[in-house]
């Protein structure tokens, strides 16, 4: 049986792009206006970048409708990526990884990969694969540096993810 917590570090995966293969489907965005029903992440890289998903409450039997539009601030083709994730009020994140990656763990999901600094992507993802993600309210923060230690991504995120119903 799978960690709950490793899920929820593949959720925040597939949310930015798919990064690693992990049960998940191919993953696609595009860039959709903000409405209450969505979730949105904070972008802590500056520059152009907007991830939002819905519905805002993730339901584990239901499906989860991902949207990233964002132009790269620097290239990549190779680095690291940093995921933190905390339980809201709690000091310490209860999970602190470091990966490396390159593009043949992200050609399935980024066709533009290796990308260029300045490189517009949207991808548009919908997946109904949540059954494993554990119920509670997390905060995640993922750091992506191309090999040049040049941050392309950063975002942190409160994300819900409902409880059984009953």
């Amino acid at each position: 049986m799978t960690n709950p917590l490793v899920s929820l570090v593949c959720c925040l995966f597939v949310i930015t792009g798919g990064l690693a293969d992990m049960d998940f489907s191919r993953l696609f965005f595009q860039k959709y206006s903000l409405g209450d029903s969505r979730g949105k992440a904070e972008n802590c890289a500056g520059g152009n970048f907007s991830l939002e998903w819905e519905p805002k409450q993730i339901d584990p039997e239901g499906s989860a409708h991902f949207f990233l539009d964002m132009i790269a601030p620097a290239s990549f083709s190779s680095g690291v990526v940093s995921v933190n994730v905390w339980i809201p009020d709690v000091k310490d994140p209860i999970i602190k990884q470091t990966l490396n990656i390159d593009c043949s763990l992200m050609k399935d999901y980024i066709k533009e990969c290796p990308i260029k600094k300045g490189a517009h992507i949207t991808k548009d993802y919908q997946t109904s694969k949540l059954s494993r993600l554990p119920s509670g309210t997390f905060i995640g923060r993922m750091e992506i540096h191309n090999e040049k230690g040049e941050l392309v991504i950063c975002f942190k995120l409160t994300l819900t993810i409902l409880g059984e119903k009953k």
